[in-house]
């Protein structure tokens, strides 16, 4: 055994046996459906665009590995070639606007649906994934990914895929050749962005044990299906393996899902900072649920060491709340809760820091099945890789394992005390089968205050009420659904007012009055996705049939009417049927188009004088830009604000007001909502900022 402490991280190795024939990868609600290409009359795969990589160097690539060192980091088992490539539309058809080489064949399938398939090569590979640097797909529209004998299939992916960070990253599908298959209405060409930005060339790993004998674990790791693991269900289910992508390379660790104090199911998921640490890297993920054997092989045994090709449920994607490299934590958030049948559980936590008088560690060593260690005697606190106990120590000392061990792969897991409570995560040691040598763990407790932002600690997170509890136990996943974190955020632009009084449609309102405008594109609001929106002679973009009151009132409530989600561009009582018109109109094109809403000399109720303000709502992005040319109605109690509400409001009563009876609507002020995450809001209160 080398003498140099390793941090725990290996890639994929055996788990991509997971991916058993056939099975789509993404969870039961993707079951029944086969590629498109297996359920219509479309061309021979021979026929299909061919992209040709030049795979790796293997001696190459093999020197680096050497010069890396097995125990030295993370193993690397892939290299990503970058790739530029995009499906472009079929023949006759105008392309999304996104740039890149077009490659691929399109088909027309069935009336008014069109296949995309892209046949993609690199040779010797063990086995290929897929990073897609722009992905947006419309609703309606499906990807797989699949073997050309349809053995290895991911899949479908749709609109519920599309992620804020605009990435998507797919599993990896065996062998040296793999299709990207899409299929899309004619009519939601315009709305697509899909460019592949990296195809990663598996060069060991995904192999069976004979031929490369990394590929396996060491027998003497406990499978969680044994007796070892009986007192431990709840937190074994609350484990997964995931694997990422960082410079160049692919890589596997293990993680938790972890609980909060409002046990409110947001998949905060606890891993280790020396696997990834940006939030790029953290866009990449795979997630694996369920991988373990079904039965206990005896701990030594050739079975006990061999992986077995087990289905696994997967999903992808995370974003990176916090990370600190002390204690060697990072907390990812899951893009998507994990689906009902993966049966998940959120682990509780301690954070006392007490010793605990024993502990149990569940984890994925060499990315093979989930398997259970135990310490049964007290643990101590150290810095990382000491020996000596220190009352400041960042780490938990496993002196050696008295059942199982860990391996590169098992970094990031969950170590448990007696009372099943998570207090740390795997960072790194010496243990392995054969031996009685130490890991340390990360402790928990000094990650809570970590380095005492909301980016390097877990408290901000995992104690979002703010209760100052000290330990808690975990959940089943049947809490109240987790609160959104999404949020608009405001700052004054520079005024670039677009006049459509000569170019776009009158809508010809009365006082009090809306009108419906179907299908100009689809666009996110907080979390939803609109189609429909109603333009309100009082001034507001409303995103459900009904008028809105022409009282208004403070964000966030809903107005008399009910109106509940809602940009108030200048809620007051506006009456267009006593001079002035409003008018919309659509620019651009798909998936940058956007929709221009102006109220063009409306006077109020109460006055003769009318007002001109206009609202800019993006397609992609849902951001939207609201300018104020002439806010003056002759009344210093109307104008310029003084008696309207400006702010986003959505359905649930959560909102942003930008301004309530004040005269800050000034004449030439632009006002931009930004669509975001409420974490990267600080403070929490109105912030302007002027446009750089």
């Amino acid at each position: 055994m080398a003498t140099i402490r390793r941090p725990i991280a290996i890639t994929v190795m055996a788990l991509v046996l997971a991916f058993y024939s056939g099975m789509p990868v993404s969870g039961a609600a993707r079951k029944n459906m086969e590629p498109g290409a297996r359920r219509y009359p479309v061309a021979m795969l021979q026929t299909v665009d061919v992209l040709e990589l030049a795979g790796v160097d293997q001696k190459s690539v093999a020197r680096e590995d050497a010069a890396r060192g097995l125990d030295k980091g993370p193993y690397r088992v892939g290299i990503a070639n970058p790739v530029d490539v995009v499906p472009g539309a079929p023949a006759g058809v105008e392309p999304p606007a996104v740039s890149g080489q077009v490659r691929g064949t399109w088909e027309l399938v069935e009336p008014g649906v069109f296949m995309w398939r892209l046949r993609v090569v690199s040779p010797d590979a063990r086995w290929l994934s897929f990073g897609f640097s722009a992905f947006h797909l419309p609703p309606g529209a499906t990807l797989f990914v699949y073997s050309p004998d349809y053995e290895w299939v991911a899949g479908p992916y749709s609109a519920r895929d599309n992620d804020a960070h605009g990435q998507f990253w797919t599993p990896m599908i065996r062998g040296d050749e793999a299709v990207l298959e899409l299929t899309i209405k004619a009519s939601a060409l315009d709305r697509l962005r899909l460019s592949l930005g990296s195809v990663t060339h598996g060069y060991r790993g995904f192999s069976d044990a004979a031929d490369d004998p990394l590929a396996k674990s060491g027998a003497c790791n406990v499978d969680v299906a044994c007796a070892e693991g009986d007192d431990w269900r709840d937190q074994i289910r609350s484990v997964g393996l995931y694997t990422y992508s960082d410079g160049g390379g692919s890589y596997v660790c293990t993680g938790s899902l972890v609980n909060t104090t409002a046990a409110d199911d947001t998949p905060y998921f606890l891993t280790a900072n020396h696997c990834l640490r940006t939030g790029t890297v953290a866009a990449s993920t795979v997630f694996y649920w369920e991988y373990e054997s079904a039965t206990c092989r005896t701990p030594g045994s050739i079975d006990s060491g061999t992986p077995l090709p087990r289905p696994a449920a997967a999903q992808s994607g995370a974003l990176l709340r916090a990370t600190w490299a002390d204690s060697d934590f990072t907390l990812l958030e899951l893009d998507d809760p994990p689906e009902d049948n993966f049966d998940v559980y959120w682990s509780g936590w301690d954070r006392t820091g007490a010793d605990p008088a024993s502990a149990a560690c569940i984890h994925h060593p060499a990315g093979d099945e989930k398997r259970i260690s135990h310490e049964n005697d007290p643990l101590t606190t150290t810095d990382y890789g000491g020996e000596k106990e220190a009352v400041d120590g960042t780490h938990l000392r496993v002196a050696d394992w008295d059942s199982g061990t860990t391996e590169q792969g098992s970094s990031g897991s969950g170590l448990w005390d007696g009372n099943f409570r998570i207090v740390g995560q795997l960072h790194g040691g010496d243990a392995a089968c054969g031996n009685d040598l130490a890991d340390w763990f990360g402790k928990f407790s000094v990650s809570w205050s970590g380095g005492g932002a909301s980016a390097s600690r877990l408290s901000d997170w995992l104690d979002p009420l703010d209760t100052g509890a000290t330990a808690i136990d975990g959940n089943e996943g049947d809490g109240p659904p987790a609160p959104s974190r999404t949020t608009y955020r405001t700052r004054v632009v520079s005024m670039a007012f677009e006049d459509i009084s000569a170019t776009g449609t009158a809508l010809g309102l009365g006082d009090d009055d809306h009108a419906m405008v179907t299908d100009p594109f689809s666009f996110p609001f907080y979390d939803d996705v609109h189609t429909t929106i109603a333009i309100g002679s009082n001034g507001s973009l409303y995103f459900q049939d009904a008028t809105q009151d022409y009282q208004n009132a403070a964000i966030p409530g809903p107005d008399a009417s009910g109106v509940d989600q809602f940009l108030a561009v200048y809620w007051d009582d506006l009456d267009p049927s006593a001079g002035g018109e409003v008018y919309y109109r659509i620019t651009g094109a798909g998936p940058d188009r956007r929709l221009i809403v102006q109220w063009d000399d409306v006077p109020h109720h109460n006055s003769d004088a009318g007002g001109t303000f206009q609202a800019i709502v993006y397609e992609a992005s849902g951001d939207m830009v609201v300018q104020y040319l002439d806010t003056d109605f002759g009344d210093a109690g109307l104008d310029s604000g003084a008696s309207a509400t400006a702010g986003v409001q959505d359905s649930t009563g959560k909102g942003v007001q930008y301004s309530f009876n004040q005269a800050v609507l000034t004449d030439g002020l632009a006002v931009r909502y930004t669509r975001t995450d409420s974490v990267s809001i600080t403070p929490a209160v109105n912030l302007l900022l002027l446009d750089p």
